[in-house]
């Protein structure tokens, strides 16, 4: 029957939930490294790299470095704490222990669980592998910590792949996997490199276009153009070059007092909207229109969707009612030609009535097409039409009652006749007050 020893197995989980691995890299980052067998983690323990072990219950994390590390690795080991402290502020470390590949103290190994007699073995064959170009090797590695950290990084990838080759020729497996993790870091680096020239050169291009978007009041769009490049630049530090460090400070305190006024923005465009409606119901088409431009360019700063919305609905109501009121000018403008045009027979002819009929519709159509001068014109025209009306009327009467009052006095009936007159009398003094 197979036996499984339950009580080994979870003592070796527990060991791996107190024990963890990180491997330093070039980037400066800890990259922690699942570690299943003893083989595993003596793999880890190569000379070119720099390890660090953390032990859970003694809250205490152990700094190895590789006798063969480059100085751009050891570059970080002063900056470990900050780096765990950023990347896992889960480890509780009160004591960190540096020791150097080969000088390890007993603790080391109770701790991580690694055999002392293996790893020396280790290290000694990996040194015993580097030994026919060792001098050849250090002084390669030196160069390309130099141009590291001068930023040269093309000249440290091709030292780098130098290093490759030699690796290849000792068979060392642990130098190849160095190198190309410093190349993959050289290469990084110099294309975060060309980023920030590039963002550099295109801060004037981008400033100049964003304080004009500024001055037109595009505040959304000014916005916009530097979260685009923000994005455009996510790889890099762009707080970093001054330059553009002052465009996004600028940029946004703009912004930001830009979201605090936009209840106000909000609260005028709602009256405009209330005075565009009633504008058009009054076909008062041109107030009309300057609200809705006047809107337009607040809208420039609203971001709310559904007041963009809203407004594209209003333009289009304004747009046919203006199309309706175009309309409607052209017919008045249609119609007042012919009235004038009957007009003119209307006064030859002496057509007082119709003249007064044609001079109302005339003022009415006036009116509508907000002609001024059309309608004082028509509008004395008509006073002048109505008084010769009045006259006509009068005389109409008055030659009446005379008719009347000749004939009651042959007929001998003085006291009617005089009444008539009395009758002319009344209208005359009617007319006067008139």
């Amino acid at each position: 029957m197979l036996k499984i020893n339950f009580s080994s197995a979870f003592m070796e989980g527990e060991f791996k939930k107190n024990v963890r691995f990180f491997k330093l890299s070039y980037s400066g980052a800890l990259l922690e490294v699942e570690t299943e067998t003893n083989q595993n983690k003596l793999e880890l323990f190569n000379i070119n790299n720099i390890i660090a072990v953390h032990i859970k219950d003694q809250k205490r994390m152990y700094i190895w470095v590789g006798k063969q590390s480059t100085q751009s690795l050891q570059f970080y080991i002063s900056k470990i704490r900050f780096i765990l402290s950023r990347e896992y502020s889960d480890l509780v470390t009160l004591r960190y222990i540096y020791t150097d590949s080969g000088a390890e103290g007993l603790d080391f190994f109770d701790s991580t669980g690694l055999s002392k007699n293996e790893l020396h073995e280790q290290l000694k064959f990996q040194e015993k592998l580097l030994s026919p170009k060792v001098s050849e090797i250090s002084d390669l590695k030196n160069m390309a910590d130099e141009y590291f950290m001068a930023e040269d990084y093309e000249k440290v990838i091709d030292i780098s792949q130098k290093l490759i080759e030699l690796a290849y020729e000792i068979g060392d497996e642990g130098l190849k996997k160095d190198q190309k993790e410093f190349i993959n870091e050289a290469q990084l680096r110099m294309n975060l490199k060309k980023l920030m020239k590039s963002a550099e050169q295109e801060s004037e291009e981008i400033n100049q276009a964003f304080l004009e978007l500024v001055t037109s009041e595009k505040i959304i769009a000014a916005h916009e153009l530097i979260e685009n490049f923000k994005l455009k630049y996510k790889d890099i530090e762009l707080t970093s070059i001054p330059e553009i460090d002052e465009i996004l400070s600028k940029e946004q305190k703009i912004w930001k007092a830009f979201l605090i006024a936009q209840d106000e923005i909000l609260g005028e465009i709602e009256v405009l909207e209330k005075k565009i409606l009633s504008c058009i119901e009054k076909q008062e088409i041109n107030e009309a229109e300057e609200h809705l431009h006047t809107g337009k360019n607040l809208l420039k700063n609203v971001m709310d969707e559904t007041i963009q919305n809203k407004w594209r609905d209003i333009e289009q109501i304004f747009l046919k009612s203006r199309a309706d009121h175009d309309e409607l000018i052209q017919n008045s403008k249609n119609i007042i030609q012919k009235l004038q045009e009957s007009f003119i027979r209307y006064e030859e002819s002496n057509q007082i009535e119709l003249l007064i009929e044609t001079c109302q519709s005339i003022i009415m159509h006036s009116k509508i097409i907000k002609s001024d001068s059309l309608t004082e014109k028509y509008s004395r025209i008509l006073k002048e039409s109505l008084e010769k009306k009045r006259l006509k009327t009068l005389q109409f009467v008055i030659d009446k009652l005379r008719k009347e009052s000749k004939i009651r006095l042959l007929e001998g009936d003085l006291v009617e006749s005089l009444n008539n007159y009395d009758r002319i009398i009344s209208q005359l003094k009617d007319f006067m007050d008139g």
